[in-house]
């Protein structure tokens, strides 16, 4: 997915491969993370996040399809067809976070990667699932050619955040996996784990090397690189704090 990222900008006359790295720079900075069993949850306190619509701001990107999204039940599908599309969940106040769980299904369709490590390359920059972790700190100015977008997710966050971590289920590339966003290094990528479940779900956890303090979550289904098709379900999303 070609996130922070637009083609081109007329009026600037800034490649859309420029302006992706000038407005990452500019939006996020990296975040280290490090790999670790999830936290315990009969010693944790849960926040378990609501899957409905009104909980949610969708975000659609430039010259790209959007994803169709659908809530039902306390679940979230995706139609991914050859799309990207994102749902933000601003937070009120920051939350405290050690480690998240998940639990998602592939239905039908795969991503077309031709070999695992090219979801490393913007050839491949695709997810069946992507949980992107908001950090709180201080937001950095948006230039005034940052793509409408951009302007949107600022102006409906209620914390300032300047650190973005995509969880991803369903990897090609081995479990703990990390590498850098193909359109920058501000963005920081991690394969977790899942493991099946008897129903065909699979769990997915994570835990973060030390507390964080998340201020939204950035949540994205997307096959437009790979021109990809499939669909997805997730739910039971929760976040644990020790």
């Amino acid at each position: 997915m070609r996130i922070y990222f637009s083609r081109t900008n007329a009026e600037s006359g800034i490649s859309g491969q420029n302006l992706a790295k000038t407005t990452l720079f500019l939006l996020l900075t990296s975040s280290n993370l490090a790999w670790a069993a999830p936290t315990d949850p009969a010693t944790a306190d849960v926040q378990a996040i609501t899957l409905k619509p009104d909980q949610f701001k969708s975000i659609f990107f430039d010259d790209i399809a959007p994803t169709k999204y659908h809530f039902k039940e306390q679940e979230l599908i995706a139609n991914v067809n050859n799309s990207a599309s994102a749902l933000v969940l601003p937070f009120n106040k920051a939350i405290d976070v050690t480690s998240m769980t998940v639990e998602w299904q592939s239905l039908s369709g795969k991503i077309q990667w031709q070999n695992p490590s090219q979801q490393k390359s913007k050839a491949g920059d695709d997810a069946y699932w992507r949980i992107g972790v908001m950090l709180a700190g201080d937001a950095p100015m948006i230039p005034f050619f940052a793509s409408a977008w951009i302007k949107k997710v600022r102006s409906f966050m209620n914390l300032e955040s300047n650190q973005l971590v995509y969880l991803i289920v369903g990897s090609p590339l081995p479990d703990g996996s990390t590498w850098p966003s193909p359109y920058s290094d501000s963005i920081t990528n991690r394969a977790i784990p899942s493991k099946p479940l008897s129903d065909k779900w699979q769990a997915a956890s994570w835990r973060f090397d030390e507390k964080k303090s998340v201020v939204g979550l950035w949540i994205m289904a997307d096959g437009d690189n790979t021109n990809s098709t499939f669909k997805a379900k997730l739910r039971s999303l929760k976040l644990f704090s020790e």
